[in-house]
């Protein structure tokens, strides 16, 4: 959680309506009492005065030594929901503060929406935890600016408000999308097919954890007993191909591009979920990226938040078992067995994201 300093000791202070209107009203009677001679005006413009003087330095003194600690999320996913947790704390001895309003701003605004947050009362020496919620709308690199700590208290006469800048970086990645390919090993091929008529004993290449995906059949029961867990044999032609996911968006087509950005990220999950070997090859990148566990997801999933729409191909180089073409500039890897191209039936829809209700 990251400590805040505000940008200037002093809050800035701005009327509200109800404010001018009293000022108007000052300065009216001001200019009568000044004409008429009245003590009685003369008073009322003195009593308008000081409670002028005093909302704006209540407001002014229910900010000042204010202290704002952040923990702004790193990564979300496009039509997800988080939270962003600020912790106010105040430093003052003596006075309290009170109806304080927490707003928190992002650039741009329209791929963030972050909720509100308000204090009723802040004792003296004592914090306050908000978890405020946060919607991400759509994909891309997004930054969180800062922190407004505001409060209108007493009279909503005179806003103040402290700035504490942030300049936290976030990614949202595209939009989860549950994607069941159905499992089709070096069996499937031609290759795999020969290789199954002329099977021996000969061919079986040992045993390996149970994965999602694997048919009944496949489980070595004997071995498994012995493990204490699920073990499936693992020979030649049951082998779990490779996976070669090809992503060129059209990028002329703004929809159709984060629609294969997050057919792309689903292939992904699912192929470190099933603990298959991938490699994830996206246009505008120099390299390929190996799905080989969580860690190396993460990079992918980030690349992918990160992508903008570009004519440069994605890296070429020779492809082994299956491949997936996403997007309608994608073109088949040599050396591919099986080659398949979106829209794929067994991803589902995306979920649309739900609207940002007025403030």
């Amino acid at each position: 959680m990251a400590a805040l300093r505000p940008t200037s000791r002093v809050p800035r202070i701005r009327v509200m309506a109800g404010g001018h209107i009293v000022i108007a009203l000052t300065i009216l009677l001001g200019v009568l009492a000044s004409h008429t001679g009245q003590n009685v005006l003369h008073a009322l413009v003195a009593a308008l005065l000081a409670f002028q003087t005093v909302s704006g330095f209540r407001s002014f003194l229910g900010l000042r030594r204010l202290e704002v600690e952040v923990a702004p999320p790193a990564r979300l996913d496009a039509g997800s929901e988080a939270t962003l947790t600020v912790v106010v704390r105040n430093g003052k001895r003596r006075v309290a503060a009170r109806s304080l309003e927490v707003d928190v701003v992002c650039e741009p605004p329209d791929a963030l929406a972050v909720a509100p947050g308000w204090v009723g009362r802040l004792a003296p020496g004592e914090d306050v935890r908000l978890a405020l919620p946060i919607r991400a709308r759509r994909r891309g690199a997004v930054r969180f600016v800062e922190v407004r700590v505001a409060s209108a208290y007493p009279c909503d006469l005179f806003r103040r408000m402290l700035r504490f800048p942030l300049g936290a970086p976030a990614l949202v990645r595209p939009a989860r999308r549950e994607a069941r390919p159905p499992d089709r090993g070096a069996a499937d091929t031609a290759e795999g097919r020969a290789r199954t008529a002329s099977r021996t004993g000969d061919d079986l290449r040992g045993v390996r954890p149970w994965r999602e995906g694997d048919a009944p059949k496949s489980i070595h029961w004997r071995s498994s007993a012995r493990a204490g867990t699920l073990v499936v044999r693992e020979d030649e032609a049951r082998r779990r191909a490779p996976w070669t996911l090809v992503v060129a968006p059209d990028p002329r087509d703004p929809a159709a591009l984060e629609a294969d950005l997050e057919v792309a990220a689903a292939l992904a999950r699912a192929a470190v979920a099933r603990g298959r070997a991938a490699r994830l090859r996206l246009a505008g990148c120099e390299r390929a990226f190996d799905l080989r566990d969580r860690a190396a997801l993460a990079s992918a999933l980030d690349a992918l938040a990160r992508h903008v729409a570009t004519d440069a191909p994605p890296p070429d180089g020779p492809a082994v078992g299956r491949a997936f073409l996403v997007g309608a500039r994608a073109r088949p890897p040599a050396g591919a067995s099986l080659v398949e191209r979106a829209p794929f039936p067994w991803v589902a829809p995306a979920r649309p994201v739900p609207p940002v209700p007025a403030s």
